[in-house]
């Protein structure tokens, strides 16, 4: 169990509401909050990068394991045309220390990092350009959090995020097999 759990009384489960997400996010500290973000923001990062991959039009298809805590890899790459399997890690973080840990518990695997930490790798070929900034995505989980305990506080105010919101937990079943290549992006749609 992630250290930022330990303390929660509530667990969030496929049926919870937008008023069940708040209080959840609410009842998290303020060390406890940075590595709530950190865990969201790895999980955006692995299903952003699986999207980009298979959106970008190469024969290299990408999907999510469908054990959330596969030891040493995040995503398995298939390449269509040569039938090669590639199983990568992906890290959403500035801290290059990080990365380096990873690479020395599996020297094999190759990763892919946010922006800002790719260039500070640029001559090892085992590090990749993810294409997405670790700035970016920290905001944009920010954001999502600082929207989700805002429309708990006053949900009449915040209709719009209520249903997106809503309908997003609903979906969350079948997006899920999506991200985990059980169904394909036209089932999931």
């Amino acid at each position: 169990m992630p250290p930022w759990m330990t303390n929660q009384s509530m667990s969030l489960g496929p049926n919870a509401s937008l008023d069940d997400v708040a209080g959840y996010v609410d009842q998290i500290d303020a060390v406890g909050m940075s590595g709530f973000i950190n865990n969201i923001k790895g999980i955006y990062h692995e299903m952003e990068f699986v999207e980009a991959e298979n959106a970008n039009g190469d024969d290299v298809f990408a999907r999510l394991h469908t054990d959330k805590n596969h030891p040493g890899s995040d995503v398995i790459l298939y390449d269509k045309s040569s039938g090669e399997v590639v199983k990568v890690q992906l890290k959403a973080t500035d801290d290059p220390g990080l990365v380096e840990n990873a690479q020395a518990r599996y020297p094999d695997t190759e990763i892919y990092v946010t922006s800002e930490t790719a260039a500070r790798f640029k001559d090892n070929p085992m590090v990749h350009d993810s294409g997405f900034s670790n700035r970016e995505i920290t905001g944009r989980v920010e954001n999502e959090l600082r929207d989700i305990k805002a429309a708990g506080a006053g949900p009449l105010d915040f209709i719009p995020q209520t249903a997106i919101w809503s309908t997003a937990l609903a979906a969350a079943p079948v997006i899920k097999e999506w991200w985990q290549g059980r169904i394909t992006r036209e089932e999931c749609r």
